[in-house]
């Protein structure tokens, strides 16, 4: 494990804050479209980031070194792990935490509001 701070002379710190910089703006643009509405398309992707990065590491640091010394079955078993878990954790983020706040963000303009369900 190296230390913190050679994560700053590599420029991968850099690196790392320009790739989540870029994945915030495509979500947020995504998201912002279709919701209709920017700042609930920042406010629902800044919910679900941590989850987003959670799935990108665990296959850098987890699946990918598998595949890489040629172990393509444990690559193929780990990543589909990877993914059933993250898809649980996902939707468990959905539904505990941003279609509340979706639900009670058009409920302010609307109170006759009811959601999807």
């Amino acid at each position: 494990m190296r230390p913190a701070f050679s994560y700053l002379r590599n420029g991968r710190l850099l690196t790392h804050l320009l790739f989540w910089l870029f994945a915030f703006l495509l979500l947020t643009y995504i998201y912002g479209t279709a919701f209709d509405s920017y700042p609930l398309g920042v406010a629902v992707v800044l919910m679900l980031m941590p989850v987003h990065m959670l799935y990108y590491y665990l296959l850098i640091h987890q699946v990918l070194p598998f595949f890489f010394k040629g172990q393509y079955l444990k690559t193929i078993g780990y990543g589909l792990a990877v993914m059933v878990l993250m898809a649980v954790l996902y939707r468990l983020a959905e539904i505990f935490i941003t279609d509340p706040y979706i639900v009670w963000y058009y409920k302010r303009d609307n109170p006759n509001f009811t959601g999807p369900r």
